[in-house]
């Protein structure tokens, strides 16, 4: 990823990440226990088998936050895209510390920051939040 943020800044760019983490605990298939998503010698790239059902432990929540503040310190991302997962029950303790962090390093940037919550299976609209010149914007549309 540094190479491609690091070649987008030399032509101009803004550079937008995106944080789809919370979506992988239950993304793969797990329905047939033959998948290799099943097996543990694979949990570094499925994550641990989980019930769809179940919320998120503290363990995959702490994970998912150094994860996701690693993006944030490593590339200072003028937008930083949430897609799916992020909405579902359990992810709420991280809703507004995850925000209140990014739009932190953005002053402490002395840099506009835009989160974009993309689409979700459960609002029925997506929501943009900005923080520019220290005021804070929110849209919303469905």
């Amino acid at each position: 990823m540094r190479l491609l943020v690091d070649e987008a800044r030399t032509k101009d760019l803004k550079v937008g990440l995106s944080s789809d983490f919370a979506w992988n605990r239950e993304f793969y298939p797990k329905w047939d226990p033959t998948f290799d998503t099943n097996d543990a010698a694979f949990e570094d790239l499925y994550g641990k088998p989980v019930p769809a059902e179940d919320h998120p432990t503290q363990e995959f929540l702490d994970h998912w936050w150094d994860r996701t503040t690693d993006i944030v310190d490593q590339y200072q991302p003028y937008i930083l895209w949430f897609d799916f997962g992020l909405d579902e029950t359990g992810f709420e303790p991280v809703h507004k510390k995850i925000m209140a962090y990014y739009y932190n390093k953005g002053l402490e940037w002395n840099k506009a920051t835009l989160t974009n919550l993309g689409q979700s299976r459960r609002w029925s609209s997506s929501a943009v939040h900005a923080r520019l010149n220290g005021h804070e914007l929110t849209k919303r549309s469905s």
